[in-house]
């Protein structure tokens, strides 16, 4: 502010060349900030939106298998709904894998994780034998071994919400 106060300040009254040239160095330079300081802040602030987005589909997965154990945990859904459910989310999980690869060429194992869980309950004989049935009934066994996988997955979505911070948008 000196400088701008000292240029403008002459004895005639009138600005010199140098004067001027002062001048429009001190305007180019606060035009440059702000450029700068735009393009970096839009930058960011893009960036934190696609990784906010990323997270909240993280937690939309955590959710939607939250409520799917414990739903089958308390025999409340048919085979058929259990075949269904893991059709659905298969199809939302690849979509979201996809994208997070172009995105930021993270390379989870959420859709390894979801195929075992899909394996590990389609695959249990009380599934199987009552596949006719309104609601199947698990046997603890089974419900042990479904609490185990639901923790497993849910420490892999922390795990991949820490890699989406993490990550530098391509």
């Amino acid at each position: 502010m000196d400088r701008a106060y000292l240029i403008c300040q002459n004895q005639s009254g009138i600005l010199s060349s140098s004067d001027w040239i002062a001048l429009v160095e001190i305007f180019v330079t606060l035009v440059f900030g702000i450029i700068i300081l735009t393009v970096v802040q839009n930058r960011f602030t893009n960036n934190r939106a696609v990784k906010d987005f990323f997270i909240s589909e993280c937690a939309s997965i955590k959710t939607d298998y939250k409520v799917f154990f414990d739903q089958v945990y308390r025999n409340k859904h048919s085979a058929k709904y259990i075949q269904e459910w893991f059709k659905v989310m298969t199809l939302k999980i690849d979509s979201f894998e996809f994208t997070l690869k172009k995105e930021f060429e993270i390379y989870d194992n959420l859709s390894s994780k979801h195929g075992k869980i899909k394996k590990f309950l389609t695959s249990r004989t009380e599934l199987n034998e009552q596949y006719r049935e309104k609601i199947v009934k698990l046997t603890q066994g089974s419900k042990s071994e479904l609490l185990k996988e639901h923790k497993q997955l849910t420490t892999l979505i922390a795990q991949l919400i820490v890699s989406i911070n993490k990550a530098k948008r391509k």
